[in-house]
């Protein structure tokens, strides 16, 4: 799933998102996410499975398959933040990890820029503290 909870396939190293359903043949329609400037169009059979017709070449190279699994990472320990408001950050981003396959090369520089990640999603849902002690007392006065 992308940022905008958009069902993402990667195909010969390239994200995909889903637009719709073509009209004529009832085909499921994707769109490469990987550049905003690319328009290239793959097309899929209901179930998901298999490619069975593609529009356009790709402007750009390939997602490299360290960049596809921090981008999942990232997503998946986003939306837990959002769940899971008690959970520390942490313990999230552990228990993602411990959910990835084994062959992935995960660095220390992407667990703290996931880490940030999760704070950052979770700073969005809790109101600003006031910078300056005298004017949360300004504010109190009637």
């Amino acid at each position: 799933m992308s940022e905008g909870n958009k069902e993402l396939a990667v195909v010969n190293d390239y994200k995909h998102r889903f637009v719709g359903v073509r009209k004529c043949d009832q085909l499921l329609k994707w769109r490469c996410s990987s550049d905003k400037n690319c328009t290239t169009f793959i097309f899929s059979n209901s179930e998901k499975k298999i490619v069975l017709d593609s529009k356009g070449e790709h402007n750009h190279p390939d997602d490299t398959p360290n960049k596809i699994e921090k981008q999942v990472l990232t997503e998946n320990c986003k939306r837990r933040a959002e769940e899971s408001v008690s959970s520390k950050p942490f313990k999230i981003i552990y228990t993602e990890l411990l959910q990835t396959p084994v062959s992935s090369a995960i660095r220390h520089r992407v667990i703290k820029s996931v880490s940030k990640v999760v704070y950052d999603q979770r700073r969005k849902h809790f109101p600003v503290l006031p910078s300056l002690c005298f004017t949360t007392t300004e504010d109190f006065k009637i």
